[in-house]
């Protein structure tokens, strides 16, 4: 039985080292363990303290980096760096440790790591060996242990190209450009987790496949909302959009929605507040708007994610709120721009910028409207529509009103990435 064992682990292990070899994308096998001690021994909890503390003292993230150990490279990482081996990816990665550019990049990977995030997606300005510089997206992604926990040991890097988006931008194909690069991520996810479950059905437990399998519908779900995305966003005239509007109390559809909404992250906490509203919407493009605003709040805001439905006046208003900082003053007429990416949008993922124009488009076709505001340190997405016709305000519906009173009556949810 163990030499059974043995050889199936083998077989595993030759096919990964071939995929790896054999990828596209430039790829790096690093080990993050001692940056995981190291994490624990500093005096600062939480991301806010954690990235002032580094960012005040950069010789800390380069003591971190130099923790970082590279066990394997692939050869497109090597002919992307223009390197010809390990040992002088390493030496280039080690001489430009100490630039501003690379501290920014590791302190926000620290950041992420401590956040207990399994997968972390920046773009920032890359230098091959010969100087030459250019834009990419770093990602890195660890697998994660029966409790959720990272498996820093096993951490794979990959640095992407994305030149050719920026040549774009600014074209008429800026939406063609960036399409590509959106779908990577959740398809590169699909098939590599899926492969792995098809290849070897039997060299999983049942926690491990259960994470696993969770971590495929998530990103299958975000796979969905960004075709959803592109589909919305080419449609000339919404008004030709069909809509079956009907009254939606707003307790019960949140309660369904939670229960499959594979979008919470790791570090991000989502909780309901009251919800008492019933409001007049097409159930499905109701869940496609506030599923991209959460998006939204998962991946610019804060780490508290509130939403909430109320009653005011003869409309009915259900808002999307985090406790983040919000877009820098005077950009926030640019939120609902089409593409339009503000200077946040730097250091996070790449994105086509339809989340947010999408949900503003859906909510006008249904005769309401949403908004942006800052109040009270939180940033505020507030959608309005309509309350249902008094003849179509059924009783079972209404109902929905004492089911959720206050936050503490809906669970609190946190669910690995």
């Amino acid at each position: 039985m163990v030499g059974m064992v043995t050889s199936a682990a083998s077989v595993s292990e030759r096919r990964y080292g071939s995929l790896f070899g054999a990828a596209p994308v430039g790829m790096i096998e690093a080990d993050f363990s001692a940056i995981g001690a190291w994490l624990t021994e500093l005096p600062v909890a939480g991301p806010s303290a954690l990235r002032d503390y580094l960012l005040s003292n950069p010789d800390q993230i380069t003591e971190a980096f130099s923790l970082l150990e590279i066990e394997e490279v692939n050869r497109a990482a090597l002919d992307l760096m223009r390197v010809d081996s390990r040992r002088t990816l390493v030496q280039r990665f080690a001489k430009t440790s100490n630039s501003q550019q690379a501290l920014k990049v590791f302190a926000e990977q620290l950041i992420a790591i401590s956040e207990q995030r399994a997968v972390f997606e920046m773009r920032y300005t890359a230098e091959r060996a010969d100087g030459e510089e250019f834009s990419a997206v770093l990602g890195t992604t660890f697998p994660q242990n029966a409790y959720g926990d990272l498996v820093l040991s096993h951490g794979v890097v990959s640095v992407t190209d994305i030149s050719h988006l920026d040549d774009s931008l600014g074209s008429d194909n800026d939406l063609l450009a960036s399409v590509s690069h959106e779908l990577k991520t959740p398809l590169t996810s699909l098939a590599g987790f899926s492969r792995l479950l098809a290849e070897n059905p039997d060299g999983f437990d049942n926690a491990e496949k259960a994470q696993t399998v969770a971590i495929i519908a998530q990103q299958a779900e975000g796979l969905t909302y960004i075709v959803e995305n592109l589909l919305v966003a080419s449609r000339e005239d919404l008004s030709t959009l069909p809509l079956r509007m009907e009254p939606v109390g707003m307790a019960t559809f949140l309660s369904m929605m939670s229960l499959d909404l594979n979008i919470i992250r790791a570090g991000k906490q989502l909780r309901f507040g009251p919800c008492e509203a019933v409001l007049y919407a097409d159930q499905l493009q109701l869940r496609h708007i506030l599923w991209n605003l959460i998006d939204n709040a998962m991946t610019y805001g804060g780490d508290e994610i509130t939403i909430d439905a109320l009653t005011r006046g003869d409309s009915g208003i259900a808002t999307v709120s985090d406790n983040g900082a919000g877009l820098p003053q005077g950009q926030e007429s640019l939120v609902f721009e089409r593409q339009e990416r503000v200077a946040r949008s730097k250091d996070q993922p790449m994105s086509l910028g339809l989340g947010l124009p999408v949900a503003r488009s859906l909510a006008q076709a249904m005769g309401g409207a949403l908004t942006y505001s800052r109040e009270g340190g939180l940033t505020i997405f507030e959608l309005k529509l309509d309350l249902p016709p008094a003849a179509s305000a059924l009783s079972d519906v209404a109902s929905d009103v004492d089911r959720v009173e206050h936050a503490d009556a809906v669970d609190i949810r946190r669910i690995p990435a």
